[in-house]
């Protein structure tokens, strides 16, 4: 997804569904954070 953002195929990246402990580990990871947690 990070590809497709820097590419401009997606405005944003948003995640669905991730608990306190998902989300803690994607944004130590991620370069670029989501915009979403729906």
């Amino acid at each position: 997804m990070e590809d497709c953002y820097r590419l401009g195929l997606a405005k944003s990246i948003g995640v669905s569904n991730f608990g306190i402990k998902k989300l803690s580990t994607l944004l130590e990871n991620a370069k670029i954070p989501p915009a979403v947690n729906q």
